[in-house]
């Protein structure tokens, strides 16, 4: 088990809780709340046995951390280990790909914290054990004198026996028995290497699964990074398609345009989705799934832009570094508003379940083109108040879930 840890986390409530688990199993730890001081640490002090590393940090996040701790020969040898509240295959071979050995979740399971310390005991290479003899004790494994236990001796009254460095030789009467000097050693010698083979087979069969593991995630990660790739492109055409709709708007497509506004406008009107919930799920695919039907069925050429915005919400941490909703009548000053970077407001609002992922795919070759657009936080429905004058949580959460919305944008061919 390492005798050191460095814990790299912005949350302090997340850094206590991890710290008082690794002490618990006296195991020393340091800590640090961003990348950047766990770099500068790390080129101060001496190398810690595990770093444990956040995933959502301002700045520089963990994946950015990871790299650099990977790519730096001095830190490169360091087992990391992401803890996270994100979850899914296709985060665990994101990590795994990038160096990590492996994905805790918040909040921390002591059985699974327990597990990652035991592996990474496993990797760690057993120095070789070198055992002096003290004066009181028998010298056999220096001379190659065996030593024969009373049990293997034959003897009875009137026996006499005679050693040397090289036999034993037991005298009953007239007949003799010789017992040779390298029986045993040959027995335990032969026992030694069966029981190093058990133990050079067990991580052998364990680093045999971890590959087919990490094949498979590589696998599953690649197919996700094309269908990201195809999702730009998709954003692409759905620029393409809006100009070209806008431009035949003007002409002679008003009195159309003027009542799909309206359908769309129907169809918002239940497009906000909860704090944490992914924007495109399965409710949002069967929504779709009927309205491409009766589109097709009424003879509608074009297609269908979802364009999905995330709200700014008030919230706490838990215990466990976990952000949630605080209670109606908890005070506006008891709360932190998460303000996204405009990156990470825009990965969040493309967010989508494997039910949708799979009707999205379905609808590729299909008459009505379906398109997602995610706008992140940087167009919100509702403008948020100035926060001298919000008294509440629950106030200023009211303007965030209309802000947190995917919207139906209904584009005609030209």
């Amino acid at each position: 088990m390492p005798r050191s840890a460095l814990i790299v986390d912005d949350s302090r409530t997340a850094l206590a809780a991890l710290s008082r688990m690794l002490q618990a199993q006296e195991i020393h730890v340091d800590t640090v709340e961003s990348g950047p001081e766990a770099l500068n640490h790390l080129r101060s002090n001496a190398d810690p046995g595990v770093i444990f590393l956040d995933h959502m940090m301002p700045g520089m996040d963990g994946f950015e951390t990871l790299t650099a701790l990977k790519t730096d020969a001095r830190t490169a040898a360091i087992p990391v280990v992401m803890y996270t509240t994100k979850e899914g295959d296709a985060y665990m071979g994101q990590a795994i790909s990038q160096g990590a050995i492996g994905v805790l979740h918040k909040p921390i399971n002591p059985a699974e914290l327990s597990m990652i310390l035991q592996r990474i005991d496993r990797l760690r290479v057993p120095s070789a054990v070198i055992n002096t003899p003290s004066a009181g004790q028998r010298r056999t494994a220096v001379t190659n004198v065996i030593d024969v236990p009373g049990e293997f001796r034959t003897a009875a009254p009137g026996t006499t026996s005679s050693n040397d460095s090289s036999q034993t030789t037991v005298t009953n009467g007239p007949a003799s028995t010789y017992v040779h000097p390298t029986r045993f050693t040959r027995i335990r010698q032969r026992a030694g290497l069966a029981l190093l083979g058990i133990v050079l087979l067990l991580p052998a069969a364990w680093y045999y699964q971890r590959s087919e593991e990490s094949d498979r995630q590589r696998l599953q990660l690649r197919a996700e990074l094309e269908q990201l790739r195809n999702e730009q492109q998709t954003q692409a055409e759905a620029r393409a398609i809006q100009a070209e709709a806008e431009s035949s708007a003007r002409t002679d497509g008003q009195h159309r345009k003027a009542l799909l506004e309206a359908l769309a406008w129907a169809l918002n009107l239940r497009g906000q989705y909860r704090f944490n919930e992914e924007p495109l799920n399965d409710a949002r695919a069967s929504q779709l799934r009927d309205l491409v039907a009766r589109l097709g069925a009424a003879g509608f050429q074009g297609g269908v832009r979802l364009e999905t915005h995330v709200g700014e919400f008030c919230v706490m941490r838990d215990d466990q570094g976990t952000y949630r909703l605080p209670g109606d009548n908890v005070p506006f000053s008891r709360c932190e508003v998460l303000h996204y970077p405009p990156a990470q407001a825009e990965y969040l609002g493309r967010r989508q379940s494997p039910a949708f992922a799979r009707f999205l795919a379905q609808q590729g070759d299909g008459v009505v083109r379906i398109t997602v657009v995610s706008y992140g936080s940087s167009r919100p429905l509702v403008p948020y108040p100035e926060l001298s004058n919000v008294q509440s949580a629950s106030e200023w959460n009211q303007i965030a879930r209309l802000n947190q919305r995917v919207e139906i944008v209904l584009v005609p061919a030209p």
